[in-house]
C-alpha cells in the first residue's frame, strides 16, 4: 500500500524555542532600515558614538530617534555610556557573535 501524505520525514530539530528568542529579538531590532543604519554608524566607532551624532544623520525628530534605540537597548544589540551630559552608544560584540553563529548554524546545517 502506498503511502499518499505529502511529507513522510520526521522533523528534528536541536534548536527550541526559548533558545532562538534572544536572536529572534536582535533580528527583530536591526531588521528596520533606521536601525540598521544606526547600528553600521556604531559600528565604525569604536569608542561609540554620540546620541547627537546620531540624530544628526537622520530626518527624524529626537522621540523617535530614541525609540529606535531603545529597541535596540532593550534587544541587548547595542548599550550606552554616559560622557557627561552625552550619552554614547557602542555595538553589543557579543550580540553580534550570537547573529553570527546564528546564521552559521544555519548554513552548517545545509552542508
Amino acid at each position: 500500500m502506498q503511502d499518499d501524505r505529502c511529507c513522510v520525514t520526521t522533523l528534528s530539530g536541536s534548536t527550541s524555542t526559548t533558545r532562538v528568542m534572544p536572536v529572534v529579538d536582535q533580528l527583530k531590532a536591526v531588521a528596520h532600515p533606521v536601525r540598521w543604519r544606526m547600528l553600521e554608524l556604531m559600528a565604525i566607532h569604536d569608542d561609540g558614538i554620540c546620541v547627537c551624532d546620531l540624530e544628526s544623520q537622520f530626518a527624524l525628530s529626537q522621540p523617535t530617534i530614541s525609540h529606535h534605540l531603545r529597541i535596540m537597548r532593550e534587544a541587548g544589540v547595542v548599550c550606552t555610556d554616559q560622557r557627561g551630559t552625552w550619552v554614547y552608544y557602542s555595538v553589543v560584540p557579543e550580540a553580534m557573535q550570537q547573529l553570527t553563529s546564528a546564521f552559521t548554524r544555519l548554513i552548517q546545517v545545509k552542508a
